[in-house]
């Protein structure tokens, strides 16, 4: 943008730069001031764009309270880089200043003392004959002109609506004297239809539709041809007008006849419609008839179907049952089987076997005096068995002495159960056998005992029977068959060679 103006000063002095920038700006100038035309910018963004404004700008205006303020590094830099465009003949514009506060001409740089200047008290008017440009005055001179157009556009309307409404009222009157004649008119028409009625003519033929009418009728009531004259018959009608009036009325005949032959053949199909109707809900009907009786038929005969096909399904399910429990016998048997196959001799006496308390009963302190009583121990450790069951006893058993045990602690209302002390070296495979009745909830206890994803959980629960991955200590044994019995699964342990 080109500018006519461009305001160099410091911050300080913003407020009074401002009030100059808008008095040029409300007459008519191209001003630049940093505070108003910019916004927070870099340095370098900072630098450019006032460089280009001083370039663009015609005049220049240094504005200061203090000499401090116009010797400032940018306010220096504005006013030094516009006077040496200005001495090397690239600009054709001038330097003015504006003093302000203590600051005087005399105390202003050397370089700009001999310029013209000005003060907040003598701004105002003397500024703008200073600060004019040739962009300036082409906009003076182009606002001048439209405005002097808009001022004829304007006295133009002025005048056109003057005219409009002089018309008007002209109009106005010539209405007024044509209602006064048109009464004055019908006053004397119907003296003249009173005087042929008093000779016996009462009635005039219409001349469209040859109606007979009263002498004294305004209009035909049957074509609404209209007497002028209310005494004549064709009056001052033209005969093109009577010629279009008669047109117009035999059309409208014609098309009358045409309306009622084809009002009558409405009326025919209306009848010929009612009888199609009519023959159309009788066959309805029978078919109805038909279609309900065929739906009852057939309701009877899915109904004998669901009958036979509930029958068929209960003998499955039994059939199912029956089969299921025998794969569970079979599966028992299976167990027991392979467990005596692998248990050691229980009787025999070098077979030792860990009792475990599984549940104290309602009587816990019969319990804690077995415990103490079998184990030697005192109550306290006898309570801490109790209070942290299910737990092993501290002792290994022979086979007699385990039957005591477990015996004297069912007498006292708690439950136990005992295995064989096996190799704690000993590994395992776990074979799962079923997944049970909740497969989420053993995809679950899969992936956390075996520290797989879900996707091989389910794999292994979709191929069961099947053996985990893997060989396993007692521990781990005995922890990853709990999980998956607590998650309604089954499985079996086998030794490993």
């Amino acid at each position: 943008m080109e500018y006519d103006v461009f305001i160099s000063c410091k911050r300080e002095d913003y407020p009074i730069a401002e009030r100059l920038y808008r008095y040029l700006k409300d007459n008519g100038f191209y001003v630049f001031l940093s505070s108003m035309e910019l916004r927070m910018l870099k340095d370098s963004e900072y630098m450019d764009a006032i460089s280009e404004a001083i370039d663009s700008a015609y005049h220049l205006i240094v504005l200061g309270s203090s000499k401090e303020n116009i010797m400032s590094k940018w306010v220096k830099f504005e006013w030094a880089t516009f006077l040496n465009e200005q001495l090397s003949g690239r600009k054709d514009g001038q330097i003015m200043t504006y003093v302000d506060g203590s600051l005087t001409i005399a105390n202003l740089p050397i370089q700009l003392r001999h310029y013209e200047s000005f003060t907040s008290q003598n701004y105002k008017g003397n500024i703008l004959h200073y600060v004019e440009t040739p962009a300036y005055l082409k906009r003076k001179e182009e606002a001048e002109r439209q405005a002097k157009l808009e001022e004829e556009k304007a006295r133009s309307l002025k005048e056109a609506e003057q005219r409009r409404n002089r018309i008007k009222n002209e109009i106005k009157d010539k209405e007024a004297e044509y209602y006064r004649h048109a009464e004055t008119l019908k006053v004397l028409a119907q003296e003249i239809a009173d005087q042929h009625k008093l000779i016996g003519e009462n009635t005039k033929t219409c001349p469209v539709c040859n109606q007979k009418v009263d002498i004294d009728t305004a209009y035909c009531k049957k074509c609404g041809w209209a007497f002028t004259p209310l005494f004549a018959t064709i009056g001052k009608s033209t005969d093109d007008h009577l010629f279009i009036s008669r047109s117009n009325w035999s059309n409208l005949k014609k098309q009358g006849d045409t309306y009622e032959r084809e009002v009558a053949k409405l009326k025919d199909l209306l009848k010929e419609s009612d009888t199609i109707k009519e023959d159309l809900l009788h066959t309805l009907s029978e078919k109805d008839k038909q279609y309900y009786a065929t739906k009852k038929d057939l309701i009877h005969h899915l109904n004998k179907q669901q009958i036979k096909y509930d029958a068929v399904k209960d003998s499955n399910s039994k059939l199912q049952s029956q089969i299921e429990s025998l794969q569970e016998k079979v599966q028992n048997l299976s167990v027991q089987l392979e467990s005596a196959l692998n248990a050691p001799d229980s009787k025999n006496e070098n077979t030792k076997f860990i009792v475990r308390l599984t549940d104290v009963g309602s009587n816990k302190l019969q319990v804690m005096k077995v415990l103490k009583d079998t184990l030697g121990v005192g109550l306290k450790e006898a309570k801490d068995l109790a209070d942290n069951v299910p737990t092993d006893l501290p002792e290994i058993f022979g086979f007699d002495e385990t039957e005591s045990v477990c015996r004297h602690i069912k007498e006292a209302g708690g439950r136990c159960e005992a295995r064989f002390d096996v190799d704690k070296n000993q590994k395992f495979v776990i074979r799962l056998t079923d997944w049970g009745s909740n497969k989420l909830q053993l995809l679950l206890a899969l992936r956390d005992s075996l520290g797989v994803g879900l996707k091989e959980a389910k794999d292994l629960a979709n191929n069961a029977p099947i053996d985990l991955p893997g060989i396993f200590s007692f521990d781990e044994k005995d922890r990853i068959c709990r999980d998956i019995e607590e998650a309604g699964g089954a499985c079996k342990v086998i030794k490993t060679l």
